[in-house]
Formats: structure tokens, sequence, C-alpha cells
């Protein structure tokens, strides 16, 4: 049988110039680029359903963390509060910003926990060699979320709304914040390594 780790020759359009390349079979460690413009048209990441798992797994807990844990105190004339992910949605609701509030519930909590999820159902029976019924439209659906996950843009506004009320209260970071970070950089880094035609070629293979 074919080793389901050496991904199979094919032929694609470069993403760039849209000149057509024969991609040859790929090792793992190894990728193809465009023979024109030299844009990246295929690699095979080492280990990638292994690392990909190991990554899922710190941003679940991380996840959980910055879901559980305060966020961010403010001090201000003696009196100190304490808010978390949630408490910071509730809030945009009681101000009446209900499709703000929506967007940022839907951008920072339900997509994460999806894309964890999901990722969890198809790469842990694929490090076993196995697929779950429905893989595939998992797979298909985690590749349509990935750019509505946007637990970047979220800490990058806490960053810029911390800077300008540094001078009105005193902002202390909490562990879920330090998690938050953290996590930020799980699904970077769990975006790198995941290569979506290598999925496709594992549940293919997969019993």
């Amino acid at each position: 049988m074919h080793d389901v780790q050496r991904l199979q020759p094919i032929t694609v359009a470069c993403p760039d110039c849209d000149l057509l390349n024969h991609v040859p079979e790929l090792a793992p460690g190894e990728s193809a680029s465009c023979s024109r413009c030299n844009a990246t048209l295929s690699r095979n990441p080492k280990n990638s359903i292994e690392r990909a798992l190991a990554l899922t797994f710190t941003a679940l807990i991380l996840f959980a963390v910055a879901n559980t844990f305060p966020f961010l105190s403010f001090g201000m004339k003696g009196i100190v509060t304490h808010t978390t992910l949630a408490s910071g949605i509730a809030g945009l609701f009681q101000e009446r910003m209900y499709f703000l509030a929506a967007v940022v519930c839907f951008t920072t909590i339900l997509v994460p926990t999806t894309i964890l999820a999901g990722s969890l159902y198809l790469l842990l029976p694929l490090q076993m060699g196995r697929r779950l019924p429905g893989a595939e439209h998992v797979l298909r659906w985690l590749l349509k979320l990935g750019p509505w996950n946007m637990v970047e843009i979220f800490m990058l506004g806490i960053i810029v709304a911390a800077i300008k009320l540094h001078k009105m209260a005193a902002l202390v970071p909490e562990l879920a914040a330090w998690a938050f970070m953290l996590l930020v950089l799980s699904f970077a880094m769990l975006a790198a390594t995941i290569e979506p035609r290598l999925l496709w070629e594992r549940l293919e293979a997969a019993k």
C-alpha cells in the first residue's frame, strides 16, 4: 500500500501567477514551488497530524482557562473590578450593542470552540488510521470557518483599549489574558501545521 505520509503527484494552478505546474510526489518535509514565480504550491510537513493534534489539545486547555478565569482587573479609586470574556460580551449586550456583541461572541467563542472540537473529531481518529462518519464534511467546515477565527483581532483590540484606558484606571492582566495570548500563538501554529491536501489524502486512505 502506498505510504499515506507521501503526497500523490498532481497538476495544480499556481495561486499567484495561474501557471499549471506538475507537482511530483512529496515525501515528508518536502514542498513544491511554482516554476515561474516560486510561490508555494504544496507541502508535506513532517509529523503534521501528530503536531496538529498536540497543538489542538494545547489550544483546548488554553481556551478553557481563558474562558474560566478572570481576564483583566480594573482598579479605580480603590475599587477593583474583575472581568471575564463572557462578562465583556454581556456588557456589550447591556449597552444595547447587540450586533457587536453577537460578532464578538461568534468570532471569539463559537468559532474557536467549533474549530477545536472539529479538529479533535478529525485528527484523533486519523492518528490511528481511522475516520469517523462525516469526517469529510467536518474538514470542509473547518476550512470555511478558519478565516472567521479572530482571536488575534480580539487580543489586538484588548491591547489598544488597555493603552487608552491606562491613564484612567490601573489595568492588570489576569491568568485568562496570558492564556489567551498563548491561545493566539497556538491557533497560528495550528493553521501553519495543517496541510489540507494531506488531510484529504489521509481521509481517503483511512478505514
